[in-house]
């Protein structure tokens, strides 16, 4: 959370002192231009941090490879992914979600809203990404995201365009349609949707689980951590862990994998 929050709630609070003190309301261009910068930053500097803590506490199946790098030639376009799929997700809530005018509120509500957002985004996701691999035609389409074994942050954008367009507007859009929430609500639970997703890819060994979710899953067994897609991208084509933000729908399923080092 002392990571995350400062970067989730920056463009709130700067476009709430901008309305409530200065008159000025933002247009959904503007809404779009400011939140979509923020969360790029925070994208890129999660990279960084999940690096660092990496360099401090070392990898998961260290002792078998290490982690898989990241040729020169694919630098640029995986960091471009990883911007497409931020500025992508702002532009959808901007234009769906975004209220011009109205003061952006932050509510009692928002550990619920955003809970049931990430609850329902791993439902649908668990849905599509199992059928990613035990459908053959599917697994075409999916199989470039698990050419890296011992994937780095930076690889989480790997991906065909077909799972591109899934992941970064068919899936969060299902989720906002089932139950829609506020868009400041909508914009700090996908913040923390980013932050799990990079730290899946992300192989730090570290007990690191959902710092939203995970306090009330762990006790029943279902809360994810790290350890959960890195083993996941291990396994290949015949993995199971296919949640990536809970194990809810893996435990029901009956498609967990065991874990080794967390």
């Amino acid at each position: 959370h002392a990571f995350v929050i400062p970067w989730a709630i920056a463009p709130i609070a700067l476009q709430y002192v901008s309305q409530m003190y200065f008159g000025r309301n933002w247009s959904r261009l503007e809404t779009f231009g400011v939140y979509t910068a923020n969360l790029a930053a925070f994208g890129l500097t999660t990279v960084r941090y999940l690096r660092i803590l990496g360099e401090k506490y070392g990898h998961l199946d260290a002792a078998n490879r290490e982690r898989d790098r990241v040729a020169q030639n694919r630098v640029t376009p995986l960091t471009l992914g990883l911007l497409a799929t931020i500025s992508l997700r702002t532009m959808m809530a901007a234009i769906i979600a975004y209220k011009p005018g109205r003061l952006p509120q932050v509510s009692w509500k928002l550990p619920i809203d955003a809970a049931l957002y990430m609850v329902a985004v791993d439902f649908f996701f668990y849905l599509y990404h199992r059928a990613l691999h035990q459908i053959p035609w599917l697994w075409k389409i999916h199989r470039t995201h698990h050419t890296t074994k011992h994937p780095t942050s930076l690889m989480a954008p790997l991906a065909d365009h077909i799972q591109e367009t899934f992941d970064i507007i068919v899936i969060p859009l299902l989720a906002y349609t089932l139950r829609p929430i506020p868009f400041a609500h909508w914009y700090i639970a996908c913040v923390y949707v980013n932050f799990i997703e990079l730290a899946g890819h992300s192989g730090v060994r570290a007990d690191m689980g959902h710092p939203v979710i995970g306090p009330l899953l762990r006790p029943f067994g279902l809360d994810l951590v790290v350890e959960d897609h890195d083993l996941h991208h291990r396994l290949g084509k015949r993995a199971g862990n296919f949640g990536k933000q809970s194990r809810i729908f893996d435990t029901l399923f009956g498609t967990t994998s065991p874990r080794y080092e967390t």
